[in-house]
């Protein structure tokens, strides 16, 4: 068994993109998320605005050039969990997603990963 991180340290976090079809519920998803916690690091995943079972509550849907919607969530993170190093990782479109957006914020991208 690993030792687990010392709570001293920067915390890992792990931002999940579903695909365009499937959300936080799906099983491959959830699986993702538990690999993710066993191998120390917290796990989030970003339900997309009006996507899958997410109740749709602004005037915007979902598109792929929101990089606003990461801002707020990197935000978030960081209030959370003290500034911790931050990793994505993206399934079907939403691996699209992280990689046009981290090409769009070039240097200002937040992730490690």
């Amino acid at each position: 068994m690993e030792p687990k991180p010392d709570p001293r340290t920067k915390k890992n976090v792990v931002l999940i993109h579903h695909g365009h079809c499937d959300g936080a519920d799906y099983n491959f998803i959830r699986q993702l998320a538990c690999d993710c916690n066993l191998a120390g690091f917290q796990s989030c995943v970003m339900v997309r605005r009006g996507m899958e079972t997410s109740k749709l509550t602004t005037p915007t849907l979902f598109s792929i050039d929101l990089f606003n919607d990461i801002e707020v969530i990197v935000e978030e993170l960081n209030r959370l969990f003290d500034n911790p190093n931050l990793y994505t990782v993206g399934m079907s479109m939403g691996a699209n997603a992280v990689l046009h957006n981290s090409g769009k914020a070039g240097e200002k991208w937040p992730f490690k990963a």
